[in-house]
């Protein structure tokens, strides 16, 4: 409920402001930040946990377990965003200082939520799944947590990068049932992108697998429905992108085209622009003609504003199938 989230919210500012205290500020505005991500709102979710951040690492003693997660957030958010220069500027002494104290935690989040982005962003396909491993191998396997979520998600995006569709259906098969186990799954945002992984991995793997396509296209028919029942815009634009993957799957082209143009404006509206890129890149291939370079040349602009190296390998870790 935002109303009830918003009245919180505005508390948590009153007894900030009455405490006078960088702590409680950190705190606060790290909340924010969660609120924003919950919602789908990625600018304003970066702005706070940037404030987060910084409130955190200099003003705060003794709470690195907090800075660390609200660096994990803030990575994910930037991703969201389509940022990867950034995240990779961010990501490197972060990085580094986490190795050289043998930070567990750290390690994972920074491995998975942006190394393995940002080493498939650059083309160096060893070191994402590198990154990944890294992640898997220092995880607490005895349970399924949060840290589960953030490795093998990362896991199924790079297998996707690496055109290893039953890999990333597998990983998936996987994770959902466990996370439902663990109650994971009621959290939005976390279930938003299992369901997404998992019928983008359904379709590439429908691709791959022809005599199993009825199958797998049904599984993700299932998913992009139940997406857009979701009240986030991401969720709905993104369920937008698999009904148009399913459609042309299944043959029916206009439709298809039709539903890539809603779901690439549905990803601009909420500023995820590498998303917005990969399905206007589809679209323009599908489309050809002066209208279709015109949405190709937009798309590869906006790829290489990021430093992306391989457009096809990246439009198929975001949109689930590459442009051609």
């Amino acid at each position: 409920d935002r109303e009830q989230i918003t009245a919180h919210q505005a508390t948590l500012r009153t007894l900030t402001d009455t405490k006078e205290s960088q702590m409680f500020r950190a705190f606060a505005t790290g909340a924010d930040g969660f609120v924003f991500f919950g919602a789908g709102e990625w600018a304003p979710a970066k702005q706070a946990f940037l404030r987060s951040e910084q409130l955190f690492r200099d003003h705060c003693v003794g709470y690195a377990y907090n800075l660390n997660s609200i660096r994990g957030m803030l990575f994910r958010t930037m991703y969201c965003l389509g940022e990867i220069r950034e995240l990779g500027q961010r990501l490197e002494p972060i990085l580094r200082q986490a190795y050289r104290q043998q930070d567990r935690y750290m390690i994972i989040v920074a491995e998975s939520a942006a190394g393995s982005v940002v080493a498939a962003a650059e083309g160096r396909v060893e070191d994402a799944e590198r990154a990944v491993l890294q992640a898997h191998e220092r995880l607490n396997h005895d349970a399924v947590h949060l840290q589960h979520y953030w490795v093998y998600t990362a896991e199924a995006q790079v297998a996707l990068y690496r055109g290893d569709a039953a890999a990333a259906y597998q990983r998936m098969a996987w994770l959902w049932p466990a996370m439902k186990r663990a109650l994971l799954m009621r959290i939005v945002n976390c279930r938003i992108v299992v369901r997404s992984l998992r019928a983008r991995a359904a379709i590439a793997l429908a691709y791959a697998e022809p005599g199993r396509a009825k199958t797998l296209l049904r599984e993700a028919r299932a998913d992009a429905q139940m997406l857009a029942k979701e009240h986030e815009r991401y969720a709905q634009a993104t369920s937008r992108s698999l009904q148009a993957l399913i459609a042309l799957a299944e043959g029916h082209r206009d439709e298809g085209l039709q539903s890539l143009s809603e779901a690439a404006q549905g990803f601009r509206d909420v500023d995820m622009k590498l998303c917005a890129a990969a399905a206007s890149r589809r679209e323009g291939h599908l489309r050809g003609g002066d209208e279709g370079r015109a949405l190709i040349q937009r798309a590869e602009v906006a790829f290489a504003d990021e430093g992306v190296v391989d457009l096809d390998r990246m439009t198929a870790m975001v949109l689930g199938v590459a442009s051609r």
